[in-house]
């Protein structure tokens, strides 16, 4: 079966993975992103900074950017201040769940960043092409615009790196959503 070629997208042939069920954005990733890809994170729901780990998916902090939706935003300051090199836009036009890295790897699916016990599914790409194709439409849509960005104020306090959970809390991390 092929798709018809018209405006709203684009035919391509890429290698091509669907994961099991429970596939989780914030726990699965490390073992298929580089270190030194750049993320970026499209998800409806943030998790809090305690569930959250970006060395998690295998990378540092300023590697990683995440837009949300900004329902969110409590979640996004929690996460801004506890990890102050996080890039993190919010817009309330935000519903898509998906994941890029640089490397030409893109994740679409149902799964959230956030805490669930939803049965959510993933199928993975590896294409430059589609990485390409998303963070063109992430740019064209306004999701990285400057004025989207959250920004730490002077008196909003930076996360002591005191942990306030214990690792196997990270154990049963799912998506949401």
């Amino acid at each position: 079966m092929s798709f018809p070629v018209d405006d709203f997208g684009m035919n391509i042939r890429a290698e091509v993975k669907a994961y099991n069920f429970g596939f989780s954005t914030a726990k699965n990733l490390a073992s298929v992103i580089r270190a030194n890809d750049k993320v970026t994170v499209v998800t409806f729901a943030l998790p809090t900074h305690a569930c959250f780990r970006p060395n998690g998916l295998g990378i540092c902090p300023q590697n990683v950017t995440i837009i949300a939706n900004s329902r969110y935003a409590d979640q996004a300051l929690e996460l801004k201040q506890a990890y102050p090199e996080l890039r993190i836009f919010l817009d309330p036009r935000v519903h898509a769940k998906m994941t890029l890295a640089s490397s030409g790897k893109v994740w679409l699916g149902s799964a959230n960043m956030a805490m669930s016990n939803s049965l959510d599914s993933t199928i993975g790409i590896e294409s430059p092409a589609v990485y390409a194709y998303f963070m063109d439409q992430i740019r064209r849509s306004g999701l990285l615009c400057p004025e989207n960005e959250l920004q730490l104020g002077f008196d909003d306090p930076v996360y002591d790196g005191k942990p306030v959970c214990a690792a196997e809390d990270f154990d049963e991390l799912d998506d949401d959503e």
